[in-house]
């Protein structure tokens, strides 16, 4: 049995009525406001605007004080931050921001009216922005000033543990367990460090934090001789290490962190990644797009001339073991697998490759050697790439350096001489 709710239309039509007048209540006290604040100009007072443009309490000539220091500190933020001292750029940002949250929109309408107000008042830091450069401020010598006050503590601490001119001996952990080493003398010990270190240079790190007596045999002038004329020996065109030597002030520990070196230690590896697109099948909307990798690894035969140069989309995890010294003469038949020889000289090293996939083709190439925040002399950069006929040496080819990305060298434990 159906039951009906009774409506009664007079309710509705009350209820429309109340709200209609309502609504037209509220816009006539909207047009009202805004009438009454185009008339006057600007905000009414008491209301939210007129907070934000003046505190309350403060008279008009500290807020234009505050103002103008905060547009200081704002200027010499972004000075700051294109220097590339980034910590003192956000503690002036913050101090602007502190005394003026809205500086930034005060200093662009101040340099639309008072541009040349600003330019006599902050012109060392407004011409910098104008020349768009970039300066970063590292140390004055080629080694900041902590590492030479370093180096010149550790010498203090060798001659502070050679009291009386005499030198620590070594004492043995046990009584009953003599040390060997102890009994042969220090010319015979540096000259068994030199042949160690020369194998492997990290030694001499560990090495030196043993006991005090191998602490001193380390800072040895002799030892660090012994490196450098095994890392950079000497042929026809490059001067003697001993005329160099001045250059580095006398020190050879010097020379042997700052003169460019090749490491052997490892390899070099270049990571190349390009897009390439597919074919779309006849089911699908839309062609895909391929990213395809492939690496390149230049590695150095150490105590010799030669190199290997090999590109290939093997990962590097298992490309280092195909590059070591005992399986190396397997893979010269490897698709894109070349020797080299090369000669260095300063920074710059120069590379011929041949190929024997291609036996008439010749290539060469010439690397900048510079350093990355990891390290020092790790990371090769491409200068030149060409190749040609052996039968003819003048028609070169130059290769796109788009496709030349830098190597960065990683250390193999089991590439150690």
């Amino acid at each position: 049995m159906d039951q009906s709710v009774p409506v009664d239309d007079q309710e509705l039509e009350d209820f429309r009525d109340n709200w209609q007048s309502e609504v037209v209540m509220a816009i006539g006290a909207s047009k009202k406001n805004a009438e009454q604040s185009s008339g006057s100009g600007g905000p009414p007072s008491g209301s939210a605007g007129s907070e934000v443009t003046k505190k309350k309490g403060e008279p008009p000539q500290q807020q234009q004080t505050a103002e103008s220091r905060a547009i200081e500190a704002y200027i010499k933020a972004g000075h700051y931050e294109r220097m590339g001292a980034l910590s003192d750029a956000l503690a002036q940002y913050r101090d602007a921001f502190r005394l003026d949250p809205e500086v930034e929109r005060h200093y662009r309408h101040a340099m639309q009216t008072d541009r040349v107000g600003l330019e006599a008042r902050y012109g060392e830091y407004l011409h910098a922005q104008n020349d768009f450069y970039t300066y970063y401020q590292f140390g004055d010598a080629g080694h900041s000033t902590r590492m030479a006050e370093g180096m010149k503590a550790l010498d203090d601490l060798a001659r502070e543990f050679c009291r009386d001119g005499k030198a620590p001996g070594f004492r043995p952990m046990l009584d009953y367990k003599p040390c060997t080493l102890g009994k042969l003398p220090s010319e015979v010990v540096m000259k068994i460090l030199g042949s160690c270190f020369i194998r492997d240079r990290a030694a001499i790190v560990s090495l030196s934090l043993v006991n005090k007596k191998m602490f001193v045999l380390t800072r040895e002038r002799t030892v660090w001789r012994r490196m450098c004329e095994a890392l950079h020996p000497v042929h026809v065109g490059v001067p003697s290490l001993d005329l160099e030597l001045r250059r580095y002030n006398n020190d050879w520990f010097e020379m042997f962190l700052d003169k460019p070196r090749l490491r052997s230690e490892g390899v070099y590896i270049s990571r190349v990644n390009y897009t390439r697109t597919g074919m779309a099948t006849e089911t699908s909307f839309y062609a895909p797009v391929h990213l395809v990798t492939y690496y390149r690894y230049l590695r150095f035969v150490p105590y010799s001339m030669q190199c290997y140069f090999w590109t290939t989309t093997i990962e590097p995890a298992s490309a280092v073991k195909q590059l070591h010294a005992d399986s190396i003469q397997y893979h010269r038949l490897v698709r894109g697998f070349m020797n080299g020889t090369y000669v260095h000289k300063g920074e710059t090293i120069h590379i011929e490759f041949t190929s024997e996939e291609q036996p008439k083709m010749q290539f060469q190439c010439t690397m900048n050697i510079m350093q990355t925040r990891r390290g020092l002399h790790n990371k090769l950069v491409w200068k030149e790439y060409t190749c040609n006929r052996k039968d003819e040496p003048r028609n070169r080819m130059e290769i796109p350096k788009a496709t030349l990305k830098p190597f960065i060298f990683s250390k193999v434990r089991s590439y150690l001489p």
